[in-house]
């Protein structure tokens, strides 16, 4: 069986003597000019200094990450105000200690340790009560240690630790 044949004129009259029209090749994204290539280049050697600079300073910090994890620690923990109070002491002088040069913040105790902690921080944090509450508190049996108090030198410790120069940035 065979089909009919076709005739001369098929199709829409109305279109007659229209070529179908073939679209252009699509355009390449990709940078085909070397002027595009050089600040592609550019792009990433910046990207790459960028993520080394960054990744160098997160390193640089995991002392103050660990640091303020050891804050809320001791301040989740079961402790009494006095071993808290102890334990931020402790902290803070752990965390000079891995910043600053030893022989700098080692001998240091009292006021004198309090106006250093003042003196490396972007503004003063221990005020008279926290100063009081360190230097001389610090070294009493379980008194009265105001809960605000101990608050108060949560934040200043906390501030501090995640706020100060380091030795090198000074």
């Amino acid at each position: 069986m065979s089909f009919p044949a076709l005739p001369d004129v098929f199709g829409n009259y109305a279109l007659r003597g229209f070529e179908e029209i073939v679209p252009p090749d699509p355009v390449s994204w990709l940078p085909v000019t070397l002027g595009w290539r050089i600040v592609l280049v550019i792009l990433l050697a910046r990207f790459s200094w960028s993520a080394f600079k960054y990744s160098r300073k997160w390193w640089h910090d995991r002392y103050r990450r660990s640091a303020l994890r050891k804050l809320e620690h001791i301040f989740t923990s079961d402790s009494v105000s006095s071993a808290r109070l102890r334990s931020v002491a402790e902290l803070l002088k752990a965390t000079a200690l891995h910043a600053y040069p030893r022989d700098e913040v080692a001998a240091l105790s009292g006021t004198a340790w309090i106006g250093w902690l003042n003196q490396h921080a972007k503004e003063p944090l221990f005020d008279n009560e926290l100063r009081n509450l360190l230097t001389t508190t610090l070294y009493r049996s379980e008194g009265n240690i105001d809960a605000a108090q101990l608050d108060q030198l949560r934040t200043a410790a906390a501030h501090w630790i995640s706020q100060h120069p380091g030795a090198a940035d000074a």
